[in-house]
């Protein structure tokens, strides 16, 4: 006999999604002389994520790093999404010499990765006027954007032929600010579910791709929690789903998987809140007006889309 079957429908049918999670980035750039001495500094600005570098999150895989390097140009010509390459190359680096990650966990909350780059001595000299984050292949930008000054207006930034250039890219990936919503049928009953963003401790791997990951899930007895925060309660892990294949331009990617008998069992045979670990995006969770019954007689068959897009520029 075959056993019960709780199916959450693929999307075509009844969607279940995550509310997209928000990128940005930011440059700094610092101008030493031989002595290492700072003479000049411009930045923190804002760049654009491309849309190559939205992508870059679906189709790198998850051991390869996204930003791999910086370019700087003398071109003037406004960043769009389309962009792939500076307007007029000058000099490119793939040296690294620091980076860091941190979170905020009070107003708009992040986790952030910052990676600083190093041009040798009078490689980016000139009159530096856009500067670009190259992608995990090398040859595409992540980002770009035009040099401003303190005011956010377009400014050129010279660089002498003794002169070291060292640039911070930092970016951010942004907690859904808003709750997604819905409600799918279950064996004939009706069960409203809400998607939050959740630790910010399991935003792992911040500088890398989703691409050749599963995504891992674990079920809770207690209610979905707050924003930023962890599910409590009883608990048992699932069988990871597996990840479907990333078109270009989509800046989702869909997950697949059956819970068999033996997984996904809480302490009393249900669960309220399911925990979702998403691969190069961090942890969402997933909540339940009512307790899903799950337990040994019963099998679960998940359907989950995750997306990102960019942050809005100020």
């Amino acid at each position: 006999m075959n056993s019960p079957l709780i199916y959450i429908p693929r999307f075509r049918d009844a969607e279940v999604y995550m509310p997209a999670m928000r990128i940005e980035g930011e440059y700094t750039l610092k101008v030493y002389g031989r002595d290492r001495k700072l003479r000049r500094q411009v930045g923190p600005f804002p760049n654009l994520v491309l849309d190559n570098g939205l992508d870059l999150f679906g189709s790198v895989a998850n051991n390869v790093a996204l930003v791999s390097g910086i370019v700087v140009g003398t071109g003037n010509a406004t960043p769009t999404n389309a962009d792939t390459q500076l307007q007029s190359l000058v000099a490119g680096t793939t040296s690294s010499v620091a980076s860091s990650t941190a979170s905020a966990t009070s107003g708009a909350k992040y986790s952030l990765y910052s990676i600083t780059y190093r041009f040798a001595e009078g490689v980016a000299a000139g009159n530096l006027a856009e500067v670009g984050a190259r992608g995990a292949s090398n040859t595409s930008l992540f980002s770009r954007a035009l040099i401003v000054d303190g005011g956010g207006s377009p400014t050129t930034l010279t660089v002498l032929s003794d002169e070291f250039l060292d640039v911070t890219y930092t970016y951010r990936r942004y907690l859904p600010e808003t709750d997604g919503t819905g409600t799918i049928s279950i064996s004939a009953t009706s069960y409203d579910w809400t998607t939050r963003g959740g630790l910010y401790s399991d935003w792992t791997g911040l500088n890398v791709g989703s691409n050749g990951v599963s995504m891992g899930l674990r079920a809770y007895a207690n209610t979905l929690p707050a924003l930023g925060s962890a599910p409590t309660g009883a608990s048992d892990s699932g069988t990871s789903l597996t990840q479907q294949t990333y078109t270009n331009g989509n800046y989702y990617r869909d997950y697949l998987g059956t819970q068999s008998l033996t997984v996904l069992n809480v302490t009393g045979g249900a669960f309220s809140t399911l925990k979702f670990d998403v691969p190069g995006l961090g942890a969402i969770n997933m909540g339940f007006n009512n307790p899903i019954p799950k337990d040994g007689t019963k099998v679960l068959a998940l359907g989950v889309r995750v997306s990102w897009d960019r942050k809005t520029l100020p």
